[in-house]
């Protein structure tokens, strides 16, 4: 039986870590970790967490308090522990600020290396796992719909705008049924997809609704070449722009009483060259705007006015999905859903495929990584992934601008101290579509 290595206690631990840095709660326990990794996905996925601590002593140094034991105790009564991350900036309790909220999914023991790893996912894993029949009647509103799947899940949720929209119009049916293989996120993202809405957690809180304004969110400027500008900065640009983007225009056709989603994704210069002919230009008059980005985009913003007075708008060039089995961020295929009421299907079709092309020849992925000190890490806690970055310095001009995360990764260890690395878009950012309509 091989002996167990040395065991550092919590208190040496705190002497040894470098400022600022990552703590670790479990069910209220705080846990001396060596190491924490928490990857912030975008809205919509599940974060996860990664806490490593030494497991000869551990018991011990939770006053007896064994985690294996709470959560059989837990999965008996089907309520995962709570696992909290902080982003601590001084030595005292008043000086860290939240940095992930979730829930223990897996433990794992290597008594050899002496080493136990606690593994954590985000609030909105409980709504990703379970397979749901939902049977809603048709005159439901989506939030009420919304809610109630939530509630099935005790789940907090926070709603923050109205649709004006029921259930039967989004599914198009008088009676909504989804089968078991659709997982309760899908169910709600959905809803959500109809409306222009946004899915992310905010501490112990769903929040629901349009997505955050960019001009208002958290902005940080990084100058490459200066000591606070970062330690690695990498882009990619297809060229081609090969690069798998699809664009879903929804619209509610006010002459016929119907939603039209149209469908678009970037052919790139290739297509002339394999004979595929290019779309001609939409002639309709949508009534609602494209959102901040359209002009940066290159896309042609809609005018405000031929449409019916009851045509409704919402806030457009929402974007909406990245998918795919490659973990990579530059791998992903991104879907952007558009609000652009007062379409046909055609006119929807044309524009889709318009904006796809626009958005794949312009898009710029980087990745940023940098040691950020105490005022700006207690910044980044309270923003998860809601901010921009504003690049500069770079020798090609083009590459200086605005960027926003897809992803956003902080890696502390007892003896390396904090790195934080972004995953960044010069657009904004996908969320992870799971819906159906």
């Amino acid at each position: 039986m091989p002996s167990p290595k040395p065991y550092i206690g919590a208190r040496s631990l705190t002497t040894l870590n470098y400022q600022p840095r990552l703590l670790a709660y479990i069910n209220g326990h705080y846990i001396p970790a060596t190491s924490i990794d928490c990857d912030l996905s975008a809205y919509g996925t599940a974060d996860a967490y990664t806490v490593k601590a030494y497991f000869h002593g551990l018991y011990t140094e939770l006053g007896n308090v064994s985690i294996l034991r709470e959560s059989q105790i837990a999965a008996g009564n089907n309520k995962p522990l709570e696992m909290i991350i902080y982003a601590q900036v001084g030595d005292s309790s008043t000086t860290r600020s939240p940095l992930a909220f979730g829930y223990l999914d897996k433990i794992s023991v290597d008594t050899e290396n002496d080493e136990v790893v606690f593994h954590g996912r985000g609030l909105t894993s409980l709504l990703l796992d379970p397979k749901i029949t939902a049977s809603i009647k048709n005159g439901t509103s989506v939030e009420a719909a919304i809610r109630d799947i939530c509630k099935r899940y005790n789940l907090n949720v926070v709603i923050t705008a109205t649709s004006g929209l029921s259930v039967g119009k989004v599914m198009k049916d008088d009676f909504v049924t989804n089968a078991r293989n659709l997982s309760a996120f899908a169910f709600v993202q959905t809803l959500c997809n109809a409306v222009g809405w946004d899915i992310r957690a905010r501490g112990a809180t769903l929040v629901v609704g349009p997505p955050p304004n960019p001009n208002t969110v958290l902005s940080l400027s990084k100058e490459w070449g200066a000591s606070t500008g970062g330690i690695k900065l990498a882009f990619e640009h297809d060229a081609f722009h090969s690069h798998n983007v699809k664009v879903r225009i929804i619209s509610y056709h006010q002459g016929t009483k119907k939603m039209v989603v149209g469908k678009g994704s970037a052919q790139g210069p290739y297509a002339a060259a394999l004979g595929m002919a290019q779309p001609a230009a939409g002639t309709a008059k949508p009534t609602s705007q494209q959102g901040p980005y359209a002009a940066g985009l290159g896309m042609a913003t809609p005018l405000a006015t031929g449409g019916t007075k009851k045509g409704r708008g919402t806030r457009g060039g929402r974007v909406s999905g990245y998918s795919g089995t490659d973990p990579r961020p530059s791998a992903r295929e991104e879907i952007y859903v558009m609000h652009i009421h007062g379409l046909d299907q055609h006119t929807a079709d044309v524009k889709a495929k318009q904006m796809a092309d626009a958005i794949a020849r312009r898009e710029f992925r980087a990745t940023l990584e940098w040691a950020p000190d105490a005022d700006e890490l207690i910044k980044l806690a309270g923003a998860g992934c809601e901010f921009s970055i504003r690049l500069s310095g770079v020798d090609d001009p083009v590459l200086n601008n605005a960027y926003f995360p897809q992803e956003m990764k902080y890696a502390w260890s007892v003896h390396e101290g904090l790195l934080a690395t972004a995953h960044l878009l010069n657009h904004p950012t996908p969320q992870d579509e799971q819906g159906v309509a």
